[in-house]
């Protein structure tokens, strides 16, 4: 019976894992695939973890320029987001090691002129976690808001304005993204009517 626990835990460990690959490889080879049919440059990037986010975004981007003659820049949003929603994670992670540092020193060491340095070392942790913890929150809800756009606006340029884009944005909001890589990759070889890349510069002509 002692064993039951653990082995649910590594139950929901391979769990978790495989989902998490699941989604990347979907959403890799649709994004990879979606890019090259439309003859945009740089397909490869579909199999980085913030590359993925810049095909995604510039997908994005494409659709609403072709579609309505309207700039956006989803593609250096998406990747930026989420590199300072990761920056803000780590110090914060560091900063509340600092501070179990501080705690696990003052159990096992006497000495008052170490103790005052890892009270030192702690309170800048504790600012750190202070500045860093609302960052990355703030910056992890603007990251879905401008996932779920991204994704409507890649689903809207495959020709799907059903049920399938409407999943996959409640569940991206949620944070779960399984649904949008495995529409994105069903989707991947829809019949699309959009000319190959444009310069972003260049003026729509209606």
């Amino acid at each position: 019976m002692s064993d039951f626990p653990d082995f649910l835990i590594q139950l929901l460990l391979v769990v978790c894992i495989s989902i998490g690959v699941s989604e990347y490889v979907f959403l890799a080879l649709g994004l990879f695939t979606m890019a090259k049919q439309r003859s945009l440059r740089g397909s490869g990037l579909a199999w980085l973890p913030l590359g993925n986010l810049y095909l995604l975004g510039r997908l994005s981007d494409r659709y609403r320029l072709l579609s309505r003659g309207k700039k956006r820049f989803q593609r250096w949003v998406l990747p930026s987001l989420s590199l300072i929603q990761k920056l803000a994670l780590i110090i914060t992670l560091m900063g509340y090691l600092a501070m179990l540092a501080y705690f696990s020193h003052g159990l096992h060491d006497n000495c008052e002129f170490a103790h005052e340095e890892v009270l030192d070392v702690a309170i800048q942790g504790g600012n750190a976690v202070g500045v860093a913890l609302p960052v990355a929150g703030v910056s992890l809800i603007l990251l879905r808001i401008f996932k779920c756009i991204a994704f409507r606006n890649v689903m809207l340029s495959c020709g799907d304005t059903g049920v399938r884009s409407i999943i996959g944005i409640i569940f991206c909001g949620l944070g779960i993204e399984l649904p949008m890589a495995v529409f994105v990759f069903l989707g991947r070889d829809a019949e699309i009517a959009f000319p190959p890349e444009i310069c972003y510069d260049e003026p729509i002509i209606q």
